[in-house]
């Protein structure tokens, strides 16, 4: 939960090299955002590591789960939504200001606390006002990362998320 670029409700396994890869997609992300004018944002993932057996039952009902064996059974694919963004919690470093100078240093805190929570409400409401420009800063981001050949990635249409694999990710053995 504390983590400045994604959040996951999943307690699925991925190999090393696909966790550092979240953290460059995160890292990216925020540059588009950034790039974009739109406030940081926090992007969940909605899938890690999937057994052969939970990937057999996802079929039944997901048209995208693939047939046969699945990149997520190996660890190293997890997929991103995209049609739900969160704000960057305080704490992160992320600020959008930072007051200082010549302000009294317990006044100091006070006020920048009262900013940070304007600051986080403003956030989320722009956040969920527009899915899309997050989504855009997403995509553009991977297909950054992608053509650096960090990552494969595909957008899936029968459910809203980005499937990613990260290229060199292996599994433990």
């Amino acid at each position: 939960t504390g983590n400045p670029y994604y959040v996951t409700g999943w307690d699925g396994l991925l190999a090393d090299q696909a966790i550092a890869t979240l953290e460059l997609i995160g890292a990216r992300f925020q540059e588009e955002c950034r790039r974009a004018h739109l406030p940081a944002a926090r992007f969940i993932v909605t899938s890690t590591f999937r057994s052969a057996d939970r990937q057999a039952e996802l079929r039944e009902t997901n048209g995208n789960a693939t047939k046969g064996q699945s990149s997520h059974e190996f660890g190293g694919s997890f997929d991103i939504g995209y049609n739900r963004f969160l704000p960057v919690h305080e704490g992160t470093g992320n600020g959008f200001y930072q007051l200082d100078g010549g302000i009294p240093p317990r006044l100091l805190a006070t006020l920048q606390e009262a900013v940070s929570v304007r600051e986080e409400g403003f956030a989320a409401g722009v956040i969920e006002r527009h899915p899309e420009a997050y989504a855009a800063a997403m995509g553009r981001a991977l297909i950054a990362l992608e053509a650096d050949g960090k990552v494969l990635a595909l957008q899936e249409f029968l459910q809203p998320c980005f499937h990613v694999t990260a290229k060199g990710a292996r599994a433990k053995a």
